[in-house]
């Protein structure tokens, strides 16, 4: 397995850098003007106090590192250190401490959080739209991408047994060339249930709208029960929208697509999905199997990094090109959520094992916020190790806006 995981080749971390750059900086011209509501997991009944959480992953030579304590961290907020008011740990490892562990460090170390209190969330998504390399000039072309897509999320079904922990809650949707992104599963820990909705976008990836139709009425009431029905407005999908799904695979890595619209369709649907699905307790992780897709406009992209930054979520971005091949937009997307790219493999199901073990720990930490801020004003966060490795990387969320925003 590559060592080399979540980076892009120099020259494209040349490009994101420079768009993660003039991104912050419109954030920070817009936040005077903006209004962000308030996240209601962190607010306490109808006070001002906010509490903000900082979901961190530390890695040492790509492992998830373990056993630190609240005195690990500290944390600056716009370079201000803050004392931090809460410490979970969410802990899915079964490896055993170290048998030369100083006892005074291991006596420190918080208990690891019950699985039934703190989980993972994983929102599966897969790529209809930009499945596999593309070429703005000639494409992929549909049976290039129909064979990457089926391939992908026949491994996405082999490892369901294997690197996602029986207490992870799963989701799945998809993103369309013609509707955006659609929900087809909500929230489950039923790996029957997440088969089911797998074996529902097979039959749409292989073109047999019959069979859609067919696993339809005995799969769908179990999806998401009490959710709103599907429509236009709903990121719902509908069974007549798999079938116009698999009836236009044609479509699939067409060069001609109107890209700003399937992309800006794509973001607003899976912010209507992120509000629809709620934010469930514990670390919350959009995991997008895509080649990438093409970066039309700066706005739209800032819309759905204000989004998840308000509300605790990252992106996970596994790339479905293989070696050697990557995406600006799958950096960025990552980079900016407090996520990761995992790339430079030909196999998808290596990469998101890859992702199901360095988010295996994740450490949560919270601290008090300071009244008074402007309204929707961004504040970057900052996290070091006061006690660890030299060498360890630390991924957590970039920052998050005081509250007042309807966007932010």
């Amino acid at each position: 397995m590559p060592p080399f995981r979540g980076r892009l080749a120099s020259f494209q971390l040349t490009v994101a850098w420079a768009l993660s750059t003039l991104l912050l900086a419109g954030d920070l011209s817009r936040a005077q003007t903006a209004d962000a509501p308030s996240d209601s997991r962190t607010f306490e009944d109808e006070t001002s106090v906010l509490v903000v959480e900082v979901p961190v992953q530390v890695l040492v030579s790509g492992k998830p590192l373990r056993g630190l304590t609240r005195e690990s961290f500290e944390v600056y907020d716009k370079g201000e250190r803050q004392e931090l008011v809460g410490f979970e740990v969410l802990d899915l490892s079964t490896e055993p401490a170290s048998a030369d562990e100083d006892p005074r460090r291991a006596a420190d170390r918080p208990k690891q959080m019950p699985p039934t209190a703190l989980r993972r969330n994983f929102l599966l998504v897969f790529d209809f739209a930009y499945p596999s390399s593309w070429d703005r000039a000639y494409g992929a072309g549909p049976i290039t991408t129909l064979h990457g897509m089926v391939d992908t999320e026949e491994r996405v079904s082999g490892l369901l047994g294997e690197s996602f922990h029986p207490t992870d809650r799963l989701a799945v949707g998809y993103m369309s060339p013609l509707r955006g992104f659609k929900l087809l599963q909500g929230w489950t820990s039923d790996r029957d249930q997440v088969l089911r909705a797998f074996e529902i976008l097979r039959s749409a990836m292989k073109i047999d709208a019959k069979r859609v139709r067919e696993l339809w009425p005995e799969w769908e009431p179990g999806r998401a029960v009490g959710l709103a029905a599907g429509g236009a407005e709903s990121p719902w999908a509908t069974v007549d929208d798999l079938v116009a799904e698999a009836r236009t695979s044609s479509l699939r890595g067409d060069p001609t697509l109107p890209h700003r619209e399937v992309v800006e369709g794509f973001i607003d649907g899976l912010i209507a999905a992120r509000r629809e699905l709620g934010e469930p307790p514990g670390p919350r992780h959009v995991v997008y199997m895509s080649a990438g897709f093409p970066i039309e406009s700066l706005e739209d992209l800032q819309r759905l990094f204000r989004e998840f930054r308000r509300t605790h979520w990252s992106i996970q971005a596994v790339s479905t090109a293989g070696l050697g091949w990557g995406a600006d937009s799958m950096f960025l997307i990552s980079y900016e959520t407090g996520g990761q790219l995992y790339t430079n493999h030909n196999h998808v199901d290596v990469l998101l094992a890859d992702m199901t073990e360095t988010t295996a720990v994740t450490y949560l930490l919270s601290f008090q916020a300071k009244l008074g801020q402007p309204k929707g004003s961004f504040h970057k966060l900052r996290v070091k190790l006061a006690d660890g490795p030299a060498n360890a990387r630390l991924i957590h969320r970039r920052g998050y806006y005081s509250p007042g925003s309807e966007d932010g």
